[in-house]
C-alpha cells in the first residue's frame, strides 16, 4: 500500500490497525488516527505483556457463619484422596481454610470495623491531665491534644498470671485462666473472669464474673457484679452506675454514685457511706449504710 523508503518500515497499529511509516530508528509512536502509544524496536512493533488482573481480596461484611453453615473440608477431600496420601502442600492449604469460630470472627469483625466505619470515634482520656477528646475507633495509640503526653489504645488479654501494672485506654480481658495480683489496671473496659487483687482506674465499664478483692482505687463509669460474685474494696468507689447481683461490702468507705445504683434479688451492698442520686433495690436485696442523696 505504502511505498518503500530506505530507513523506514510500515507499523499496523493494534489498536485500530491504521497502517503508518515509522523509522527503524524510532523506538516509541502514537497511532495517528486513534492515538495509542506503542514502543518500537529496529522498526518493528514490540507486542505489550498484558498482566493478568488480581482483584483485591475484600473482607467480608459478616464474619458470623452459622454451623450448619460450615463445611467440613475433609469430607470434600474424600473423593481426592486420604490425608495419608495427600501431600504435605495440600494438607497446609486445607487447614489455612478451616473455618473459624463465631468468637474469633467477631474479634476480627471488631478489628477492621474501623476501616468500614472510618468515621466512628471514641473517647480518650489522657493519664496526666485527664483532658478528654476523640480518637478513631480502631487507632492503636493517641496523643493529648492538650498536654501530648502519649496514649496507649491496645487492648490486653490476660491468660496467664501476670504482677505487672497495665496503662491503656483500650480494653483489658482477665480470662478464668488468668490471673493479676498486686497490680494496677487504668483501661477503658474491663472483664474480669479470673483472678485480681489491685486498683483500677477505668473509663468504661468493669463487668465482674468471679470473686474479686479491689485494693487501692476503684474508679470507672458502670460496675456489674454478676450473681453469686462477692467483691470488697479497701478504699472509695466512685463511679457513675452499679448494678449488683452478687454482693459489693467495704467497711469504713464510701460510695459516691452519680447515676443509678440498682441491687438484685439476693444482691448485697454495704459501706460506711454512701452518696447516691437515685436507687433501686429489688425484693430480697439488700443496702446497708447511711444514704446521702445527691443531685
Amino acid at each position: 500500500m505504502f511505498g518503500s523508503q530506505k530507513n523506514n518500515e510500515v507499523i499496523e497499529c493494534p489498536v485500530c490497525h491504521h497502517r503508518q511509516k515509522e523509522s527503524i530508528a524510532a523506538i516509541s509512536s502514537n497511532c495517528k488516527k486513534c492515538g495509542k502509544r506503542f514502543n518500537l524496536e529496529n522498526g518493528k512493533l514490540i507486542e505489550e505483556k498484558v498482566q493478568e488482573y488480581k482483584p483485591k481480596v475484600k473482607f467480608a461484611e459478616n464474619f458470623e457463619t452459622k454451623e450448619e453453615e460450615r463445611i467440613d473440608l475433609w469430607e470434600h477431600v474424600e473423593s481426592v484422596g486420604t490425608p495419608e496420601v495427600m501431600s504435605a502442600g495440600a494438607k497446609d492449604s486445607i487447614e489455612v481454610y478451616q473455618p473459624v469460630s463465631t468468637y474469633q470472627a467477631k474479634e476480627k469483625s471488631a478489628q477492621l470495623n474501623h476501616w468500614r466505619n472510618p468515621l466512628k470515634k471514641r473517647q480518650v482520656e489522657c493519664f496526666r491531665c485527664e483532658f478528654t477528646h476523640e480518637s478513631p475507633a480502631g487507632a492503636e495509640s493517641a496523643n493529648c491534644p492538650k498536654c501530648g503526653l502519649y496514649i496507649s489504645l491496645q487492648n490486653h488479654v490476660i491468660k496467664t498470671l501476670k504482677n505487672e501494672s497495665i496503662q491503656t485506654r483500650g480494653n483489658v480481658k482477665i480470662t478464668r485462666s488468668g490471673s493479676m495480683k498486686r497490680s494496677s489496671l487504668r483501661c477503658h473496659d474491663l472483664i474480669i473472669q479470673g483472678e485480681f487483687e489491685g486498683g483500677v482506674d477505668s473509663t468504661g465499664t468493669i463487668e465482674v464474673f468471679e470473686t474479686t478483692n479491689f485494693k487501692g482505687n476503684l474508679r470507672c463509669q458502670k460496675l456489674i457484679i454478676h450473681k453469686n460474685v462477692k467483691v470488697t474494696a479497701s478504699s472509695d468507689v466512685n463511679l457513675h452506675d452499679l448494678s449488683c447481683m452478687g454482693s459489693l461490702e467495704a467497711a469504713d468507705f464510701k460510695l459516691r454514685s452519680t447515676g443509678t445504683m440498682t441491687i438484685g434479688k439476693l444482691g448485697r451492698v454495704s459501706f460506711d457511706e454512701m452518696h447516691l442520686h437515685a436507687c433501686s433495690v429489688s425484693e430480697g436485696g439488700q443496702c446497708s449504710g447511711a444514704v446521702i442523696s445527691i443531685q
